[in-house]
């Protein structure tokens, strides 16, 4: 068995060990801070399933994934493309939760014209979406596909249509902020 130690290195440990305890803690305490910090003014990142996802979807404050973002450009083009007079309500209600605040009216006006076009010269139109592409810099997404046209008498007009949309993510939500439909093969923009 070893002596004891003299009281004075005894305290000396005791001492040494202390400061390292209060060093330690204040590295804790500060450790702690910086992550209530961190937490209180993280991007919170929600999951909202769009109709038909292509793949994981999330959201975050003022962003959004391009699956987000090409599903809900996918499921407008389709609704746009496929409007009549008997389902126009359904197709600005449905269109309408999702447009700017910005292009909120002239889109509803579009559609009305569209539709009282459509029961006028009694025309079905039916589009068939073939390719989607987006722009990540633009947040952009193309929606190609096929449109076509029937008249009362069976005339069939069959023509390649592109629905270009922006999209911008306003707490959490997408909102679709410009629009453009025109014929022919997406015109994608160079940066």
């Amino acid at each position: 068995m070893s002596a004891p130690k003299p009281l004075e290195q005894r305290w000396t440990e005791y001492a040494a060990n202390n400061r390292a305890l209060r060093t330690l803690v204040l590295g804790l305490i500060t450790v702690n801070v910086v992550l209530v910090f961190m937490l209180a003014f993280r991007s919170e990142i929600i999951t909202i399933n769009p109709p038909d996802p292509k793949g994981i979807v999330t959201y975050e404050r003022t962003r959004a994934s391009e699956d987000a973002l090409t599903s809900w450009g996918l499921y407008i083009a389709t609704l746009l493309g496929n409007v009549s007079p008997k389902n126009a309500q359904f197709v600005s209600n449905s269109v309408g939760q999702i447009l700017a605040p910005e292009i909120y009216q002239d889109v509803m006006r579009t559609v009305a014209e569209q539709a009282k076009a459509i029961e006028m010269d009694q025309l079905t139109l039916r589009f068939e979406p073939a390719e989607v592409k987006f722009d990540p810099n633009r947040n952009a997404v193309y929606v190609v596909g096929w449109l076509s046209t029937q008249d009362a008498h069976g005339s069939t007009n069959r023509v390649q249509r592109t629905y270009e949309m922006w999209w911008k993510v306003v707490n959490y939500q997408p909102r679709l902020v410009g629009l453009n439909a025109y014929a022919g093969a997406a015109q994608l923009k160079k940066n």
